[in-house]
């Protein structure tokens, strides 16, 4: 390197950093952006990568890939994918995508290898990927000790103190989780703007997610089966009046590039928890 020295710059010395080991480069530069194949990487470097799937959220977001996301950049990544591609597909988070690629995807996940789904042809791998990931959150978006919470919180006789209810307990998620649940609540708000062509109400959209991000800790056939309306109808509430649970959706909504705030769907007048589509 010697040699080379009066023919480059001094700036370029101080940036130059010199390592020993193939491992050392994640003290300098984010993952991504070093894309190596996984053969030329000892073995104690693979086996110490932190996963992405099946990790906790403040875990997953010390990870180098979220140094500068609101929320999981996988997250981010199936959002940008799902709103630019997604919004107007039938049967959007109900059908499912080839099991098969979607677990291609995780691992390479896993290995830190992917952030551009965009060259992906199928919309229901992408959504499947992100029902995958929310599902094996080893503590659920909305958090395994606030269940309880939850499921007091739905009054089939009165709207508005659910609606009350709901806001309180937003407020105590921690904040990645909030910022999360926002993000994929607005994706959601605007494939119900499209029901008539996704064939999805809100009903069915909350059905499709509620047991991936309500759940107990210790789940049973009884709590299913005794809580699924409850879980329901609270995640169709999150969809419904998306823009009075999340008003300061705009400023986290700047991470998801290509997107726009959804249109809000039509309240029914009187607000009433018996509609139409069965939501509530």
């Amino acid at each position: 390197m010697n040699l080379f020295k009066p023919f480059i710059s001094s700036k370029f010395w101080k940036k130059l950093h010199y390592v020993n080991e193939m491992k050392e480069l994640y003290s300098f530069m984010d993952p991504q952006q070093i894309q190596l194949s996984i053969n030329l990487l000892p073995g104690e470097m693979i086996a110490s990568r932190p996963e992405i799937f099946g990790v906790g959220l403040s875990e997953v977001m010390e990870h180098p890939m979220n140094r500068d996301s609101p929320c999981p950049l996988i997250v981010l990544n199936c959002l940008r994918y799902l709103k630019k591609n997604g919004t107007e597909t039938e049967g959007i988070f109900r059908l499912s995508g080839r099991a098969q690629r979607i677990e291609e995807l995780k691992q390479a996940y896993n290995r830190g290898e992917v952030t551009d789904l965009s060259n992906e042809a199928d919309v229901h791998v992408i959504a499947g990927l992100l029902k995958s990931y929310f599902r094996e959150l080893p503590d659920p978006l909305c958090c395994h000790h606030l269940y309880p919470e939850w499921i007091a919180a739905y009054d089939p006789n009165d709207l508005e103190n659910t609606k009350r209810n709901i806001a309180k307990i937003l407020k105590k998620l921690p904040q990645t989780n909030l910022l999360t649940l926002s993000l994929l609540m607005g994706l959601l708000a605007e494939i119900l703007v499209n029901s008539a062509i996704t064939k999805m109400t809100a009903s069915n959209l909350a059905i499709c997610w509620a047991p991936n991000i309500i759940k107990p800790l210790q789940d049973s056939l009884t709590s299913a089966l005794n809580d699924t309306n409850y879980i329901t109808s609270i995640v169709s509430l999150f969809i419904l009046h998306y823009e009075e649970f999340f008003p300061s959706r705009g400023v986290i909504e700047d991470a998801v590039e290509d997107t726009t705030a959804p249109t809000p769907a039509p309240a029914p007048a009187p607000l009433s928890l018996t509609r139409s589509d069965g939501a509530v």
